[in-house]
Order: C-alpha cells, then structure tokens, then sequence
C-alpha cells in the first residue's frame, strides 16, 4: 500500500513537485541523479533537447531545467495518473516554456519519433526490481518493475534516438553495473562515468550513476571518470560531498 504520511508536495528552493498522484514519489535516488547527470559537460551556447524516460513527478527534468538554462526537456511516462501530475509539475514551475511531457510507453515512443529530431541528451530513474516481488499496486509495480523498462531497451532505443554525441545517465542498484556494461557495449556506448553511491561509511555502494557516451568504443582518449559518494558520515551528517552536489535544490539537507 501507498504510505498515506508522505508529503503531498516538496518544496526545493526553485521548485515545487506535486507528490500525489505519481506511484514513485520523490526520492533520494531521483534528487542524486537530477543533480549530477551531464554534470562534466562544458557550457556552452547552443540549446540542449533532452529526453526524461519514465518522468514520473517530472523532478529530475526539473531540476536539469534549473541547472541548464539551454536545455528543453521532453519528458515521456507511461502510467496516466504520474503523467498528469508532472504536467501540472512543470506548469507550475519557473521554466513551463521549456518543459513537456507525454503520456506514452518508451518503446513506442522511440518507434514514433522523427529522424531529424534526436536528443543531445537521455536521462533515467528506471525500474531496478528485476528479481524481487512485484508490488501489489499495480502503477508503483509498473513504475518500478523491469517489465515495463529495462537497461536494455534504455540504450538500444537510446542509441537510435540520440545525436551522434549523445550521453545517456541513469542510476541503478550497485549490483546492476556489470550488466550495464554489457548492454551498453552491445548498443554501442562506453560508460564515461561511474559513481559509487554509499549511504554510510565502510558500506557496500547501494547504488551506482553511469554516464554512457555513444559512438565513443575505439577511442583510445576517453579516460573512464570514477568517483565515490558517501551520503552521512558515520554520524549520520550529511558530508560535505553531498551537501555539495544537492545544496543548489534542497532547502534543508538531511
């Protein structure tokens, strides 16, 4: 069952994100990755289309919005209730003018889309309960079970759908990064990035941030960027690293 104590509404500092409707609320996964995808990429000048594969509350194109003035954001979600609120989400937002969404499943919305509209950019919260129990609501199993979007089809559809330098950045389970450097060799990608997300200290990583750059395998130049988060010391503060990546959103960091 949905818990019925969780905030209805998060307030960020430029922001707001309705938490209502969707079946995958506002997490910490989803706050991470909005902050550090693409976040080595060098400014410049020219507008940036990037796509949001299961937008959901529409948190992570909000918070890419914010960070990159350049960029429109298409955000696509495949369960009815999360693509409405994420509509009224960007709506409601400082940047509506460069904010959209469609209510859609990935794979056909990859079928559908025009040649000479690709995106520079494709970013993911994806579905990671590959093995486990699907949950008895059925939009937050569809939302969070691999049926219904996996690492695969993420960057097979990907590769087609992206500019000849196009990235893709997601955050999965740690377990899960072998299997992604499968798939992405497979569709042509090399992860450029990877972090290693620990909640505490002398923990296991719990979750891992990839970047993948297409078109990029035979480049005996591109150096792989390995770093490591550490979310609260052993105190349970939050470190100076994460205070870092998260203060331009949060209000108060926990």
């Amino acid at each position: 069952m949905r818990n019925p104590k969780r905030e209805t509404t998060f307030h960020f500092k430029q922001f707001d994100v309705s938490n209502c409707r969707s079946a995958m609320k506002v997490g910490t996964d989803g706050v991470l990755l909005g902050a550090w995808a693409f976040s080595n990429m060098v400014k410049c000048d020219g507008s940036f289309r990037i796509l949001d594969v299961g937008a959901g509350t529409g948190l992570v194109s909000l918070m890419l919005a914010q960070r990159i003035p350049t960029a429109v954001i298409q955000g696509v979600e495949i369960d009815s209730d999360a693509a409405e609120e994420c509509a009224a989400n960007f709506l409601n937002s400082p940047w509506s003018d460069r904010l959209s969404v469609i209510k859609e499943d990935f794979t056909t919305f990859a079928e559908t889309q025009n040649e000479a509209a690709k995106f520079d950019l494709i970013v993911s919260n994806p579905p990671f309960f590959t093995n486990g129990a699907l949950s008895p609501d059925e939009s937050r199993c569809k939302a969070r079970h691999e049926n219904s979007l996996n690492i695969e089809t993420l960057l097979s559809n990907g590769a087609r759908m992206l500019t000849e330098k196009g990235e893709i950045a997601v955050i999965l389970p740690a377990e899960e990064l072998e299997r992604a450097e499968f798939h992405a060799t497979i569709a042509g990608f090399v992860i450029s990035r990877v972090c290693k997300v620990l909640t505490v200290p002398h923990k296991k990583p719990r979750r891992v941030m990839l970047q993948f750059k297409k078109n990029c395998i035979n480049n005996p130049t591109l150096k792989k960027e390995m770093s490591e988060l550490i979310l609260h010391d052993s105190q349970g503060y939050p470190t100076p690293e994460y205070t870092s990546l998260v203060e331009d959103f949060y209000i108060k960091i926990h």
